[in-house]
């Protein structure tokens, strides 16, 4: 039997590579939003020869045979500890090693989002969700609130920093990957978010710790809507300033070359000017 030549080929994710990672999961075409630069990033790669395999999951339904028929299948066994390790280092390389023994001691187990989130000290999405809205409100008490209800369930907060900067990117490449001129307009409230939040360094404990840095990006955002709703006067007195040469030329005749009044004015060779 004749040696099998294996050729190279290119793998690649759907979700987050080629297309926009929707937190809510792509559910039909109208919602797939394509990474900038992914296309031509594949044209290129296919035009040098490379044969490109998308790879997915679909647990969510079951597949129809004569599909299923044309796949190949290749079943990825369950990571041994040493490995788990590797591949949590390089997502969450701040994460407790004693928090990642407790999940893979209850490996055995079922394991869900909600198990793991209550293993990592992980907040929920709503809690996600409802600190970047006090952001991008703003509203300082109830992000001192969701702050609060982290603690008193023993969340960790650098561990929420971190949550919320991946929510914050997902949303940015949403948005801005749109094609409603809104949902573009609505990016620039995440941008400043994500702009405050860039400040928070983990190294501070001092001083109110790490929760007060977060409590300061609550401020820091009421502070710049404040900005943005103070009113101006400078409309008015401009309307002021220039209704008043209508107001004078009304009062009295002017010189329409130097503004001067005439009964002010002296012409040569005149002496002593009478008014009539």
């Amino acid at each position: 039997m004749p040696p099998v030549l294996l050729r190279p080929a290119i793998f690649l994710d759907r979700d987050g590579v080629l297309n926009v990672n929707r937190a809510d999961y792509v559910k039909s075409v109208a919602e797939v939003a394509f990474i900038p630069g992914a296309l031509a990033a594949v044209a290129q790669a296919t035009r040098a020869g490379w044969p490109l395999v998308v790879i997915t999951s679909n647990n969510e339904k079951e597949l129809p045979d004569a599909f299923l028929r044309r796949c190949v299948f290749h079943f990825i066994e369950f990571p041994d500890p040493e490995l788990m390790k590797r591949i949590v280092a390089v997502h969450h390389p701040h994460l407790k090693e004693q928090l990642l023994d407790q999940v893979l001691v209850s490996a055995a187990d079922p394991i869900t989002a909600s198990s793991i989130q209550e293993l990592l000290g992980l907040a929920d999405d709503a809690a996600v969700d409802g600190f970047i809205s006090a952001l991008t409100e703003p509203d300082v008490l109830a992000g001192v609130q969701i702050l609060d209800d982290l603690e008193a369930e023993g969340r960790d907060l650098f561990a929420f920093s971190e949550q919320l900067v991946d929510r914050l990117r997902t949303l940015l490449v949403e948005r801005m990957s749109s094609r409603s001129a809104d949902e573009r307009a609505a990016a620039q409230p995440l941008a400043q978010a994500a702009r405050r939040l860039s400040g928070l360094d983990a190294s501070r404990s001092g001083l109110g710790g790490y929760r007060w840095q977060l409590e300061l990006c609550l401020l820091a955002a009421a502070e710049g809507g404040l900005r943005q709703r103070r009113p101006t006067h400078h409309g008015r007195r401009q309307v002021r300033r220039e209704g008043r040469p209508a107001r004078e030329s009304a009062r009295r005749h002017s010189d329409p070359e130097r503004g001067v009044p005439q009964r002010h004015r002296h012409r040569p060779g005149d002496g002593h000017h009478r008014p009539a």
